[in-house]
């Protein structure tokens, strides 16, 4: 019953292993990079709000008061204070065009001569728009797309940076537990040269063998030591690499899950159709900010002609009144209007021409570089998916031959045992064996690279 007990303690208190999923949710919790990028992302992601504050309306609000210090009493009609309050409310349109709409207070004090204190009130409208420069709005238009492909960029550029963590998280556990295949395969290649050493170290103390037999089997025991503290170096070198992905020191890791089996790697479902992958778009969104600031840059050195108006109507009280001032202004008996044209012209039209088609033709070429990403993010995944699927058909071959190799070396044994194989022959086809199952573990290990790279194409990481 105690030993019972031991044995459910024991089982109890065994690690649980560790799948793929749960990795990866470590991954993205304990890594800093992936935390860190997460937090940029989301941040341009929210900076995409600056392009359309270029729309929203602007509240003004402004108050002053003026006194003479100096006053000349002398003179009675000298002003005394002055106090100015406005409020406006300024639009830019889509369209190039600029409408406010205004309140303004005016109140005067006259030293000696209160009959002349009064306060003016005015009420409004107006606008402004260029009928050349910044024609229906295009130098707003590309400062809009400027930023907003500018936050874009950087939102796909960590976008990309979390893909990449996880991918090579992915691939990090795919070694980690091919490494350990390895260890046990050459664990159990290795105890098989240990029973060769043992079985030829007693025949030849009887002469059943000759000496040259007994130093191959020793050899081949030494040779597969060194095989096997190999593949352990390689399993540390993978743990380490695994712990430090996930945020963590040292070489020790929980056992694998083992659901997570070379089936996962053939079974795994490719995309059918093409998604960008992060870095293209970033690198897209980059392309087409230069062209938005070029474009913006062009329409800022083109001549100015600005039409501008503005309606109000004008209320006046005396003393500071301002109620009786502003009911004044809303009889709409007295209004007031202004029209008017303003030209600005470069003198030096020559500069601004060769300025203008510089622009121009950087606008081009941005153009044109974000067709040749476009190309060659389709190029990339079209040529990976290809690559997968050879990768797939290595695999099954190798497979092949690993089943194959497997059955020469019992058979090889077999014979051995029977006298009727020689050492070498044994040696040789446990060398052949291994070394189709260390082909195989790397192209098993490079077809789970290929396919977390095929990850990288589509949406955001989940």
């Amino acid at each position: 019953m105690i030993v019972g007990l031991t044995l459910s303690l024991m089982v109890s208190a065994a690690p649980e292993a560790l799948s793929l999923q749960s990795f990866l949710d470590q991954v993205k919790t304990g890594n800093q990079n992936f935390v860190a990028s997460g937090l940029s992302k989301n941040g341009a992601k929210d900076r995409r709000a600056e392009s359309q504050l270029l729309y929203w309306p602007l509240l003004e609000a402004e108050t002053s008061i003026y006194k003479d210090p100096l006053l000349n009493l002398a003179i009675p009609a000298t002003l005394e204070s002055q106090w100015k309050s406005s409020v406006a409310l300024k639009q830019r349109t889509p369209l190039g065009v600029d409408v406010s709409a205004h309140l303004n207070f005016k109140q005067q004090d006259y030293s000696s001569f209160p009959t002349g204190d009064y306060t003016n009130s005015s009420l409004g409208v107006g606008f402004q728009a260029s009928l050349w420069k910044n024609l229906l709005g295009a130098e707003l238009r590309s400062k809009f797309k400027e930023l907003k492909n500018r936050a874009l960029a950087q939102s796909k550029l960590e976008q990309f940076t979390q893909s990449a963590i996880l991918a090579d998280a992915e691939s990090r556990y795919a070694s980690l537990h091919l490494a350990r295949s390895l260890v046990a395969s050459q664990k159990a290649s290795l105890e098989r040269a240990e029973r060769l050493f043992r079985w030829v170290s007693r025949k030849s103390k009887v002469d059943l063998v000759t000496e040259n037999a007994l130093e191959q089997a020793k050899a081949n025991l030494a040779g597969k030591k060194a095989a096997y503290f190999s593949a352990v170096d390689l399993e540390r070198a993978s743990a380490q690499r695994f712990n430090s992905l996930r945020g963590r020191e040292g070489d020790e890791v929980e056992p694998l899950s083992t659901q997570f089996n070379e089936d996962h790697y053939m079974k795994s479902p490719m995309e059918d159709v093409y998604r960008p992958r992060a870095d293209f778009e970033a690198r897209i969104h980059q392309a087409e900010e230069i062209k938005a600031r070029a474009l913006q840059a062009r329409e800022m050195l083109k001549p100015d002609l600005l039409a501008f108006g503005e309606y109000n109507f004008q209320g006046q009280d005396q003393r500071s009144n301002r109620s009786g001032a502003l009911g004044d202004a809303l009889s709409l008996n007295d209004p007031q209007y202004t029209l008017g044209l303003k030209l600005v012209v470069p003198l030096g039209i020559p500069q601004w021409i060769a300025a203008s088609q510089g622009y121009d033709a950087e606008a081009q070429a941005q153009s044109l570089r974000s067709q040749r990403l476009d190309f060659e993010g389709r190029e990339e995944w079209r040529n990976l998916t290809q690559v997968i699927s050879e990768a797939r058909r290595q695999v099954i071959l190798i497979r092949e031959a690993e089943k194959a190799q497997k059955s020469r070396t019992e058979i090889e044994m077999t014979l051995f045992l029977r006298g009727r194989s020689t050492t070498l022959n044994l040696i040789q086809a446990e060398d052949d064996y291994s070394d189709v199952l260390i082909r195989r573990l790397e192209i098993e290990s490079r077809l789970v690279n290929l396919l977390a790279q095929l990850k990288m194409f589509g949406g955001e990481p989940s």
